[in-house]
């Protein structure tokens, strides 16, 4: 009789332990889902946001079209003083993309990478409205803009990388599909093709259904000229 209670203490015992691997394996599946949700939306804000600042050139284009500087020319769409100038916002977006790492990284120590996105979104946020709202003979909002397009997105980034990280650790151990140096690669991957960003907004404008209307009414956040 002692040797039945055992053996039906052991049954109890293994399939309360069934269950509760079970229960744990489902739970971990659903949270690789949600790390994988969370990674496309990563690398989706990541393309929005970070290395946008280098496609200058296509941006340069519809700077140009809008007449961006142009009082500095006299009747002529290019000269010397609006190339300058045009440099210069470049040269101030680059420079603080590049240099605003330092403080970028102070903050993604002391807020979390939560807060480090949420910062960079605003500043971006921040310069897409200058840039959307400045008269177009405006000497400091456009170099201003571009400067918050820099920082911004390298807060974005460096914030995202410390966050995937986590994410591309959990990911593993969840499905065992991808690893730590898939993820951070597909990030860096993501920061250099949104240098298209502009170039995707510039073949959107020059469409003949395009109008200037159209772009000026959108709620585009990421929106870079002011259509008058």
């Amino acid at each position: 009789m002692g040797r039945d209670l055992a053996q039906g203490s052991e049954v109890y015992v293994g399939d309360a332990d069934k269950q509760t691997n079970n229960a744990k394996e489902k739970t971990f599946r659903t949270a690789g889902f949600a790390a994988f949700l969370l990674l496309g939306f990563t690398l989706w804000q990541s393309f929005l946001s970070t290395g946008n600042v280098y496609g200058w050139p296509s941006l340069l284009n519809l700077l140009r079209n809008e007449g961006v500087y142009s009082q500095k020319c006299d009747n002529r769409s290019i000269c010397a003083e609006r190339t300058v100038a045009f440099n210069l916002v470049f040269t101030v977006g680059s420079a603080t993309n590049i240099s605003g790492a330092v403080l970028c990284g102070v903050l993604v120590d002391s807020c979390g990478p939560r807060g480090g996105i949420l910062t960079g979104l605003v500043l971006i946020m921040i310069g897409s409205l200058l840039m959307g709202f400045s008269d177009v003979e405006s000497e400091f909002a456009w170099p201003l803009a571009y400067a918050f397009y820099g920082l911004g997105g390298m807060c974005v980034h460096l914030s995202s990388t410390s966050a995937i990280q986590a994410l591309s650790v959990f990911i593993k151990l969840t499905t065992e599909k991808l690893s730590k140096g898939l993820v951070i690669s597909m990030l860096v991957c993501v920061f250099s093709i949104s240098a298209l960003l502009f170039q995707g907004l510039m073949l959107v404008a020059s469409h003949p259904l395009v109008t200037s209307q159209m772009i000026s009414g959108s709620c585009d956040p990421f929106s870079v000229a002011h259509y008058h």
